[in-house]
């Protein structure tokens, strides 16, 4: 995305062109979404100056653009944190301050549906459909040991009743998710989670043991 040799709003252009793609073709993307970070990450590279400045507005529209797009995607925006869900059942997370990848998160066995923050910015919960289980991770400032050891953030998980759900038939490739996960209530105690089929359940965090 960083050509010297061609027109400096180039990137600006791209981005705009990759927005459009995201709004129209989202459920077709979501393969590339580490792919889409790292690109914003190239785009806020402060030694890059002139891709910076030429694609400072596309790269913030573009990241909107993203996390209302999928609920793969969650922005903090007090810490600016990034976090992708994968289907590779990880959880990227990326520190847009320093322009780099920040934290892997594992512990999932199957493709991630959702990710949320608090807050604060202090815990993510991830959703996978096909284990049935949110995780909620502690991700507060960690240390310098444990960053560069890459020693594993805490969970709890909290089971998901399958039961209560019924199977989805979207109208095409290109339908929208339906799941959206977020924390709720005065101390953001409890998880809201609105599944696929648009039913809505709430769970207690603190019952729940890591």
């Amino acid at each position: 995305i960083s050509r010297p040799d061609i027109n400096p709003t180039y990137p600006s252009e791209l981005l705009d062109l990759l927005r459009i793609f995201v709004k129209k073709f989202s459920m077709r993307l979501v393969k590339f979404l580490t792919s889409f970070a790292q690109i914003i990450l190239k785009c806020m590279d402060p030694h890059e100056a002139q891709l910076r400045k030429y694609s400072h507005h596309s790269v913030t529209v573009f990241l909107y653009t993203m996390v209302q797009k999928f609920p793969q995607v969650a922005f903090h925006q007090d810490t600016q944190r990034l976090a992708v869900g994968t289907h590779d059942a990880f959880v990227v997370m990326y520190d847009l301050r320093a322009h780099s990848k920040w934290r892997i998160l594992e512990g999932h066995t199957a493709s991630v549906d959702g990710v949320t923050f608090d807050k604060k910015g202090k815990r993510l919960a991830s959703y996978s459909r096909e284990e049935n289980n949110i995780r909620v991770w502690q991700i507060g400032q960690p240390g310098f040991f444990s960053s560069m050891l890459g020693i594993q953030s805490k969970c709890k998980i909290i089971s998901v009743d399958s039961s209560k759900r019924v199977e989805v038939k979207y109208a095409g490739p290109d339908s929208p998710p339906y799941t959206k996960l977020q924390f709720v209530g005065s101390k953001e105690s409890t998880l809201e989670l609105t599944t696929e089929d648009q039913k809505t359940f709430q769970y207690k965090i603190d019952k729940h043991q890591q």
